[in-house]
């Protein structure tokens, strides 16, 4: 043991049993005890730089795995010391004579490589249990492999991998530690780890593990994600600010956009007052930015509404029973002035009470009205909004060419309203036929609605198209299907009928009658499958929405399950598949059995083809007005 040349296994042994080796040398008379022990700790020490250099080459050939590098000489060492046990210490260690520093003092000699080498190598391992560097360490090594053509050697490694990682590495810890380094950056390297993770990553920048500058990173991540969650939240609130011209203070949602829209901006800059923010906007969800944005979007009418209502809510009254005397017996115009009426009175904080010179908080304390509003009326902002049903589009002759202007519903009722106040006998066989042809649509159009809400998916692509210039030969376009499968009908004039209302009101007849046979298919279909009648019409439309995405790229809604457990108690999406192949395979054999059985017919006899046969019925309805021509 003096000399070293006791073996590893003996060494172990001594080591594991030291209390009782040092009692039987006391028991020796002319062998120091002391000097004993002192060698015995330098051997252990020996045997422990040996083992810490040993398993640190183990990990360093591991990591030269993922580029190539010839690291023969290092895996020759390991074959020779396979049985280590065997080998005697002073054949792997040696201590070198006058070294101040006692960990140089002992040098590894199994590897032939030098402790400069070695101290290089215990670096690079040290630095790669951290996954930044770990990439740095891939991309660098992968760069000199494919610039050399062939395997690095040793010290190619330490000069072309080890080098530059370690110098990006050492500036991303300056940038880091300073804050210096930029959120979009910041959150594209550690934005999906976990908060320990994290910590841990950061750790290996730097020996002091509680450094401060880790803690305030930590925070500002923290801070820095809360403030993406509530991205359109902020965008939103400063739009309605710009939009309304509010000249109060919004300066910390304003300074926050630029962190949130991935701007260039560093870290050590985020405010920990916009933490303030973040807490006053946890409770905004999707359905609450929806109703901001319907506020937002409506600014030319909530101008219009402070104009006009002066004393706020007080004048509503009035004006709503001005529109429901105005709208007589239409169910649509009376819907509308219900909405409208629902949509003042729930916005009415931030129509009325929003004040130029409101700031932020004021703002928000108005939004938490309107919120109350919106858990009570589930459908505000879509009351805010119009939605168009029908269009008229107009070509017109506008210099060397020709524009296309479209009319949007809303358009037409004014122009409607200003052609009945300025109707006169000069004009009135105009006003009278726009009028005419307007009403027609608007019965058409709502015809279409119930039909769509129905749930009957043949006229799921049907589209008209009315031609209202006399002098056109062809009056109507109707369309059925999309893309390849489309079918068109042409509708001509008749030398009879021309009055393009009566081309209208003979296919809303159509439409209606087709209303009532699918009413009462539905009807006699619920009296033969009666678990039909657990479901509402509009969940049995949004069952056949849903089960279609079944099998194609897009996933059905979640409620789908839930509202299946009605008819089989913990329906899950395999329940539901299995039962769609069931039911496609009983489809097949049964139109295999009317295939055998049934005899030869004309398509259009059979009330149930959806193809040819409904255009056909189509040019039925308007043949009695018009000539009509299938494509």
């Amino acid at each position: 043991m003096s000399s070293g040349q006791i073996t590893i296994s003996h060494l172990n042994i001594v080591i594991d049993y030291s209390d009782m080796f040092l009692k039987i040398v006391e028991e020796i008379s002319d062998v120091d005890k002391q000097d004993v022990k002192r060698v015995l700790e330098m051997r252990m020490d020996e045997l422990k730089k040996f083992q810490r250099i040993h398993q640190i080459l183990e990990k360093f050939v591991e990591l030269c795995e993922v580029f190539e590098v010839n690291t023969k000489v290092i895996d020759d060492e390991m074959t020779k010391l396979k049985d280590l046990q065997k080998v005697p210490l002073c054949n792997v260690c040696r201590r070198e004579e006058f070294i101040i520093d006692q960990e140089d003092e002992i040098k590894v000699i199994a590897f032939n490589l030098s402790n400069d080498v070695l101290k290089q190598i215990s670096e690079i391992v040290s630095h790669c249990e951290g996954y930044f560097f770990l990439r740095l360490w891939d991309k660098y090594g992968k760069c000199a492999t494919k610039i050399k053509k062939e395997s690095l050697t040793i010290e190619e490694v330490l000069t072309s991998v080890w080098k530059p990682s370690l110098d990006e590495w050492s500036k991303l810890y300056e940038r880091l530690k300073n804050g210096t380094i930029l959120c979009i950056e910041f959150n594209t390297m550690w934005g999906n780890f976990e908060q320990d993770r994290f910590r841990k990553e950061l750790q290996y920048f730097e020996h002091d593990k509680t450094s401060n500058w880790i803690d305030e990173r930590i925070e500002q991540r923290k801070l820095y994600l809360e403030m993406t969650r509530y991205k359109k939240a902020i965008v939103l609130i400063t739009e309605i600010k710009d939009s309304y011209k509010l000249s109060g203070d919004f300066d910390l949602p304003q300074r926050m956009l630029p962190f949130i829209q991935d701007h260039d901006v560093g870290m050590s800059k985020l405010d920990r007052s916009f933490a303030d923010i973040c807490r006053s906007l946890r409770n905004i969800d999707d359905k609450k930015i929806k109703c901001l944005r319907s506020f937002q979007e409506s600014n030319a009418l909530v101008l219009w509404l402070r104009s006009v209502m002066k004393n706020g809510l007080d004048e509503l009254k009035v004006f709503v029973d001005l529109a429901y005397n105005s709208s007589g017996d239409d169910g649509m115009d009376i819907t509308r002035v219900t909405s409208f009426r629902a949509a003042v009175t729930g916005y009415a904080p931030l129509i009325f009470e929003m004040k130029e010179n409101c700031d932020y908080r004021q703002f928000i304390l108005l939004c938490t009205k309107v919120w109350r509003a919106m858990q009570a009326n589930k459908c505000l902002p879509e009351e805010l909004e119009l939605q168009d049903v029908l269009q008229l589009t107009i070509d017109e002759e506008e210099g060397n060419g020709q524009t296309r202007k479209v009319y949007t519903l809303d358009d037409l009722n004014d122009l409607q309203s200003r052609l009945m106040l300025i109707g006169s006998v000069v004009g009135k066989e105009d006003i009278d036929r726009f009028c005419e042809i307007f009403d027609s649509l608007k019965i058409l159009g709502r015809t279409f609605i119930r039909m769509l809400n129905s749930g009957c998916v043949l006229f799921s692509n049907f589209q008209v198209e009315f031609r209202c210039d006399k002098k056109s030969a062809v009056c109507v376009f109707v369309s059925f299907g999309e893309k390849h499968d489309k079918k068109i009908i042409r509708g001509k004039r008749g030398t009879k009928d021309q009055e393009d209302c009566l081309f209208v009101r003979k296919i809303a007849d159509y439409l209606t009658r087709c209303l009532n046979e699918w009413d009462s298919f539905i009807d006699a279909q619920r009296e033969k499958h009666y678990l039909l009648n657990y479901f509402s019409m509009k969940q049995l439309v949004f069952l056949q929405c849903e089960l279609a995405k079944l099998g194609t790229d897009t996933e059905p809604s979640v409620k789908l399950y839930p509202l299946l457990s009605a008819i089989k108690h913990d329906c899950n999406r395999e329940d539901v598949v299995k039962s769609l192949r069931n039911a496609q395979a009983e489809l097949m054999e049964m139109e295999k059995e009317e295939r055998i059985n049934a005899p030869k017919r004309d398509v259009c006899d059979d009330q149930r083809d959806m193809g040819p046969c409904q255009v056909v019925k189509v040019t039925f309805a308007i043949g009695d007005s018009c000539d009509a021509t299938c494509t």
